[in-house]
């Protein structure tokens, strides 16, 4: 009754109404001729296309409701409606079967819901219809985030055999090497992508990730000046240079500088707060490097307990001995202990702990 209404009003979304109202009951001809007359006016309109298959499914013309059920999905994917999107993927699904495009939208929905084996079931059937080497690529990736190394690499592999000058596929193994812990390997793919590619901030970014877990600090800060270079906004890279100043206890000055600029993109970033904090209790500022060091462990204790950094932790008790707070200091480097996954890095805590207690 209230959209019948709304059929007299004389706007766009009356237009709307009225063409959804002949659809419902069944005034078919009519629906349509607005439908597509809205097409026209507003190709956007996701309404209007699902009115229309709605229609064409009546009329028994599939190929076309199809075709209006996933001109729908898709809008409504590239508008961060996944749910909805999902919804009229599956409907097209029940029309057609051997169309690549459904299968990876249903994939980068899928994807997006963190279902990753969906996501690759669907990847897969995408290229057995129509080939994307970016796409096989992409499901070696999706392999090695599930920790499925033995198939990433043998996906990867594939890639290069038929395309060996495919740098994002030596990229996305230098990754999987990396999850792997195999660092040397990793540094190895990554210099070779570089060499063949040397204009992207995610690959200096990532070789000096590397380069730090061998231990080699000055190399890791050579790649985030040249990350840097490649992408000044970056704020992971601008972080991690400063970090790697305050840890080494060089150029400190500029290090809270450049950590403050990645602070102004992502301004509740706790790791960034982390590195901030880090730099003032390397230059002796110990209750300014307290304050930040707290909005820090705020803004990692917000997030769940996978994402809580143990590093904060640490450096709040080394920051509470400095102020003479020891029961402090123990009852923050314990939480480190707790979080904290590096059987060295334990260790060292537990010895910092132990030390404290025999005072």
């Amino acid at each position: 009754h209230d959209l019948r209404k709304l059929t007299n009003v004389r706007t766009f979304e009356g237009i709307i109404s009225k063409t959804i109202y002949f659809e419902l009951k069944d005034i078919n001809s009519e629906a349509e001729k607005l439908a597509v007359r809205l097409i026209n006016y507003k190709d956007n309109n996701v309404c209007s296309h699902i009115v229309l298959a709605k229609v064409y499914l009546k009329q028994k013309k599939k190929e076309k409701a199809y075709y209006e059920f996933m001109r729908a999905a898709v809008k409504l994917y590239k508008n961060n409606l996944t749910e909805i999107a999902k919804k009229y993927l599956l409907k097209a699904r029940e029309l057609k079967k051997d169309d690549a495009s459904l299968y990876y939208y249903l994939g980068r929905v899928y994807e997006d819901k963190n279902y990753d084996y969906l996501a690759i079931v669907n990847y897969k059937k995408a290229n057995q219809l129509h080939y994307d080497v970016d796409l096989d690529v992409h499901i070696g990736y999706l392999y090695g985030m599930k920790k499925n190394y033995s198939k990433a690499f043998q996906r990867i592999d594939h890639v290069l055999k038929e395309n060996p000058k495919k740098v994002d596929a030596y990229f996305f193994k230098a990754l999987i090497y990396l999850w792997q812990k195999e660092y040397v390997s990793s540094e190895r793919y990554l210099e070779k992508v570089i060499s063949m590619k040397n204009d992207r901030e995610v690959y200096y970014f990532y070789l000096a990730v590397v380069k730090e877990k061998l231990g080699k600090k000055k190399k890791s800060i050579e790649s985030l000046k040249l990350a840097v270079k490649q992408k000044p906004e970056s704020a992971r890279s601008l972080n991690f240079l400063g970090y790697l100043y305050a840890e080494m206890g060089i150029e400190l000055e500029q290090a809270e500088k450049i950590i403050k600029k990645a602070l102004k993109y992502d301004p509740q970033n706790g790791a960034y707060l982390d590195s901030l904090g880090w730099v003032y209790y390397k230059v002796g500022r110990y209750e300014l490097a307290l304050s930040v060091l707290m909005k820090a462990e705020k803004n990692i204790v917000n997030k769940s307990e996978d994402f809580i950094d143990p590093v904060v932790y640490d450096h709040i008790g080394d920051t509470y001995l400095r102020l003479k707070k020891k029961n402090l200091a123990i009852e923050y480097w314990e939480q480190s202990v707790k979080y904290e996954k590096n059987s060295s890095n334990i260790e060292r805590i537990k010895n910092k702990i132990k030390k404290l207690r025999k005072k």
